[in-house]
């Protein structure tokens, strides 16, 4: 069952559900970027920041940004050890008001509420440059996993949902991917994941 508050994910990460002060980059991320040139990046849900260490690693400028205290406490150490240079920001991804512009914003699995999401997506759109890529990833909404509560199934999402909250961007991949396509290459494994779900995935672009 997913528990949203700050003070869950602070628990979440105490108690060691990432013992590797690394975990490598999620496999989507590595595909959609793959020859893509760095620029500047913000990373919405960061969590361990994974993700950012690893786009620092690649000469991304990276802005990484969690509500959980303890989750970017981690984070900042792993930076440290990989020798990568990530700002990292406690804040609520719903909330959070990116500063200056982005080459590339990611959200990797934060299940909000759709008003939250409606929220943050809107200010992803505001802080992507033009040519910027915004990849959004979530569980979807065909696979809900057993045991949610009414309020957590609200938080999973479908491809028809997003690409109607992004309307007016230039989409270029909208899909459900399976847990079988994001296999063969190394995984960050987010603690939110439900094993054998499917994932909601979007890539767009400001509109020209």
């Amino acid at each position: 069952m997913v528990d949203s508050s700050e003070r869950s994910w602070d628990e979440i990460w105490d108690a060691g559900a990432q013992e590797s002060p690394h975990h490598g980059a999620d496999t989507l991320l590595l595909a959609v970027l793959e020859g893509v040139e760095p620029g500047r990046a913000l990373d919405l849900g960061c969590g361990d920041g994974s993700n950012a260490i690893w786009l620092a690693k690649q000469g991304w400028s990276v802005t990484a940004v969690d509500f959980s205290h303890k989750a970017l406490r981690l984070g900042r150490r792993s930076a440290e050890a990989a020798g990568a240079d990530v700002e990292f920001i406690v804040a609520d991804a719903a909330t959070y008001e990116p500063q200056g512009s982005f080459d590339l914003i990611t959200s990797f699995y934060i299940q909000l509420s759709p008003d939250e999401r409606v929220a943050m997506l809107s200010k992803m759109r505001v802080a992507l440059n033009a040519a910027g890529t915004l990849l959004f990833v979530s569980h979807d909404r065909s696979t809900p996993p057993s045991g949610w509560s009414k309020a957590d199934i609200a938080t999973l999402t479908s491809v028809e949902e997003i690409l109607t909250e992004l309307q007016g961007m230039e989409i270029e991949r909208a899909e459900v991917v399976t847990e079988g396509d994001m296999s063969g290459n190394d995984t960050h494994e987010h603690n939110s994941h439900a094993h054998g779900a499917n994932t909601t995935l979007v890539i767009a672009r400001a509109a020209s």
